[in-house]
C-alpha cells in the first residue's frame, strides 16, 4: 500500500505544529553539587529496558514474558575550562562515593543524585523532561594529549542510573 501524501495530510501536520524534534534542542536544567549546567555539551539519554525471560515451551511453541526492567549506564560530555572546574566537580562527587585514604564506601544517599534534561521544540518550549534518578559517576574517558593537536579538552563521563522519569508535556 502506497503512503498517502496528499496535500490535506501535509496541511494537517503543519496546522498541528508537528515539526520534528531536533537533537540539538535541549537543555540540562539540574546537576548535583552546584556544577554549572551550561558545561553539559552532550547527553546520551538512556531509557528503561524490559528483559525477556527464557521462553516457556508449550503446545509446540515458545511463549515469552518480561523479566526485569533495567537501566543502562549513560554518558555526558562536559566542557572543561582552564581552571579544571569540571574535573574538580567530578573529583568532589567521586569523593562522596569512596574515601581514597582507606577505601571505605559511603551510603548511596551520600552520592546518588538526580540530573534533569528538558527537550525543546522548535520554538524553545519544553515538550518533555527527563529526570535521571539515582545517578553517580562510574568511569571517565581518557584525554589524548598531543603536541600536534589543536582541539580543546572535553570530559567524557559515564554514569550509573537507577531510573528515568520521562514526563511528556
Amino acid at each position: 500500500m502506497a503512503a498517502n501524501t496528499n496535500l490535506s495530510i501535509l496541511q494537517s501536520r503543519m496546522d498541528a505544529s508537528l515539526d520534528p524534534l531536533l537533537d540539538f534542542r535541549w537543555v540540562c536544567t539540574k546537576l548535583p553539587l552546584g556544577h554549572d549546567v551550561t558545561y553539559v555539551e552532550e547527553v546520551d539519554l538512556p531509557f528503561p529496558e524490559l528483559s525477556p525471560k527464557e521462553g516457556l515451551f508449550g503446545a509446540g511453541t515458545y511463549t515469552y514474558y518480561p523479566a526485569f526492567e533495567d537501566m543502562s549506564a549513560f554518558d555526558i560530555t562536559f566542557y572543561e575550562d582552564s581552571k579544571l572546574n569540571t574535573s574538580k566537580w567530578l573529583s568532589e562527587w567521586t569523593g562522596k562515593i569512596r574515601r581514597r585514604s582507606d577505601g571505605a564506601y559511603f551510603l548511596p544517599d551520600n552520592y546518588k543524585f538526580d540530573i534533569t534534561v528538558d527537550l525543546l521544540d522548535t520554538t524553545g518550549a519544553v515538550v518533555g523532561t527527563a529526570v535521571l534518578k539515582g545517578v553517580w559517576p562510574t568511569s571517565r574517558g581518557n584525554w589524548a594529549l598531543t603536541y600536534s593537536g589543536g582541539d580543546r579538552l572535553k570530559v567524557q563521563q559515564n554514569f550509573s542510573c537507577d531510573d528515568m522519569e520521562f514526563d511528556i508535556k
